[in-house]
């Protein structure tokens, strides 16, 4: 007898292809396939090797062993979700929960599966199997709690930044119109660039120089040497700091070193014994015969920003060679403990 089987044999071959062809889509989804037969309680994985998670690898596995892989607070939902599609309560069963990374990660990583019913019994209706695939998606969790930190942060910001404004334009001297105007638009531009300094870093800090670079600005070029470790400032001290450096620059430039041809102004910083040492040192501007005998609201703001703010101490000394203001912060106040790891720079003036 002879068969034509071509008609077979074609089928054979393009099933084949169509398994191949969801190998493949499934590998490069990074994608895990599971089945599980609730009557006779038994499932399966199919998942790469390099799969970084401790979850049942065995060829046969109960809905017990399963369940212990899956972090004990998710543990709940996700079963009673199981049940549910079992029971035919719901038409998918769709979750995400916790697993427990394999040695040596530690943490949880996030999983989100999809599945459904494959298989039922065609006279009770009975579940008989249930198919689906599971994927990886803890980046995309971090990612949404990045982002959610990053607008709670934003906005603690924008109302600190508000305060702030509200304070200067309710202490800064009104007496003469124009110098007001002035002063407030300087200080409200002196917060507008550490905003922006801290959105270029993600809002995790800022570098100490870069920091200093831009407040002190308004001197004229060359005036002005930063000298100092590279240091990465506290998201939360950034704006502050910048308002200290900014009404130090602005007295250096209109009383101090930076408005006399040859003034000098030194910025270093010291990190020693879990402080930070700041020293703002003015040479060559105008003699100085006597301290200021009023204090103006540049010097109180520095004072409430260093010791309420920051946490630290302040001592103003007004020498023969110019002002000199010494800050003595805590770095747990003052520095960010993410890794910023902004490049060491050298010793030079800023032009």
């Amino acid at each position: 007898m002879v068969e034509d089987v071509d008609s077979h044999r074609q089928a054979a071959l393009a099933l084949a292809d169509r398994e191949e062809r969801l190998r493949l889509a499934v590998s490069a989804a990074r994608l895990t396939t599971w089945e599980y037969d609730p009557v006779a309680d038994r499932g399966s994985r199919a998942s790469a090797t390099s799969e970084a998670i401790e979850a049942p690898v065995t060829s046969s596995f109960t809905l017990a062993d399963w369940t212990a892989s899956v972090h004990p607070d998710d543990r709940p939902a996700t079963h009673a979700l199981l049940q549910a599609t079992i029971e035919g309560e719901i038409p998918e069963f769709i979750a995400e929960f916790r697993v427990k990374r394999r040695s040596p990660s530690q943490g949880w990583a996030w999983i989100a599966t999809h599945g459904a019913v494959a298989a039922r019994d065609p006279m009770t209706g009975a579940v008989l199997r249930l198919a689906g695939v599971s994927q990886d998606v803890s980046e995309r969790r971090e990612a949404e709690q990045r982002r959610i930190l990053l607008a709670r942060e934003v906005d603690h910001r924008a109302k600190n930044v508000l305060a702030v404004v509200q304070s200067v334009l309710r202490l800064t001297r009104r007496d003469q119109p124009e110098t007001f105007v002035a002063t407030v638009e300087a200080r409200v531009a002196a917060l507008a660039r550490a905003h922006t300094l801290l959105a270029e870093e993600g809002w995790i800090g800022a570098d100490l120089q870069v920091l200093a670079e831009r407040e002190t600005a308004s001197c004229p070029p060359g005036s002005v040497v930063l000298e100092g470790p590279a240091l990465a400032v506290a998201a939360a001290a950034v704006q502050p700091l910048a308002m200290v450096l900014h009404e130090l620059a602005t007295n250096a430039a209109k009383h101090g070193a930076a408005s006399r041809l040859g003034g000098k102004v030194t910025l270093s910083w010291v990190v020693e014994d879990g402080f930070v040492e700041l020293c703002w040192a003015e040479q060559g501007g105008p003699p100085m015969v006597e301290a200021p005998t009023r204090r103006g609201f540049g010097s109180r703001m520095i004072d409430a920003i260093v010791r309420g703010q920051l946490g630290g101490a302040l001592t103003l000394a007004w020498r023969p060679a110019g002002l000199e203001c010494r800050m003595r912060l805590p770095a747990s106040r003052l520095l960010s403990a993410e890794a910023l790891n902004p490049r060491r720079r050298a010793t030079a003036p800023v032009a």
